[in-house]
């Protein structure tokens, strides 16, 4: 989904009024917090981060977890 989604914004840049960023978020540790936690707690974890993230952006805007 991320990479369709790219490229449907770069194609969308055309105009030169138009703008994009990309931004790549890492967890430092989390392979530690899914092997001494378990992945369940893991997968909450991801989902809180893309929550915030969600909450963090404009409509029209996206994130994007993989």
């Amino acid at each position: 989904m991320f990479r369709e989604r790219l490229t449907e914004l770069l194609a969308n840049l055309a105009e030169p009024t138009k703008a994009a960023a990309v931004l790549a978020v890492g967890l430092d540790r989390f392979k530690i917090i899914n092997e001494s936690l378990g992945t369940s707690v893991g997968d909450a974890l991801l989902r809180v981060v893309a929550d915030r993230l969600r909450s963090a952006i404009r409509p029209g805007d996206v994130a994007l977890a993989w």
